[in-house]
């Protein structure tokens, strides 16, 4: 579980000046310091911001912090 969590904390820190709630997936991408791109790696995981757009649906609006949206992330990443 390391990488779960260091991609937990590097998805909060990308997100620490973010303006909360969330409400749409625009919002989320533009909240990330380069959009889409943004990438997060630890050893051999990597999980780019953008790769998530299908996993991630209007029923998981709105997202009150980033705790929150790096939750969803890591959820349908490491299910």
């Amino acid at each position: 579980m390391a990488a779960k969590e260091e991609l937990q904390k590097q998805i909060c820190n990308f997100l620490e000046d973010a303006q909360f709630p969330i409400t749409t997936w625009a919002e989320l991408v533009e909240a990330f310091p380069e959009g889409a791109l943004t990438t997060c790696k630890f050893e051999d995981v990597e999980l780019k911001v953008g790769d998530a757009k299908d996993a991630i649906d209007e029923s998981s609006f709105p997202f009150s912090d980033a705790n929150a949206v790096a939750d969803a992330l890591l959820y349908r990443y490491f299910i």
